[in-house]
């Protein structure tokens, strides 16, 4: 696997869901293989039923660190990323639909 694209949130459904459809209007460069890794740093929100409804349409998976902090949260990803190079996304970030194109060439 090429890349793996990580969230670190914590109780902040409405904005990842936000998130979450911005990266589904990426455009993937051809041949890119890549995951979506969510952890979630012990929400007790509707984060869990916004990753459900992404699952099947990104290459989405999660992650539970139950100890609170994104350095937490952002170690388990490290620990468990599949790609061979770990973009962090903060959970409110509005990435335009050019922008993995634009990062993976360089």
């Amino acid at each position: 696997m090429d890349l793996t694209l990580c969230i670190c949130s914590r109780n902040r459904a409405g904005e990842l869901k936000r998130t979450l459809s911005r990266i589904l209007a990426l455009r993937i460069p051809e041949g890119l293989r890549w995951e979506m890794l969510l952890i979630d740093n012990g929400s007790t929100d509707e984060t869990l039923e916004v990753l459900e409804s992404f699952k099947g349409k990104l290459p989405l998976r999660s992650e539970i660190e139950m100890s609170p902090g994104v350095s937490h949260a952002r170690n388990l990803a490290i620990r468990t990323f599949q790609g061979d190079i770990l973009y962090f996304l903060d959970d409110d970030v509005d990435v335009e639909p050019d922008w993995l194109e634009r990062t993976w060439r360089q």
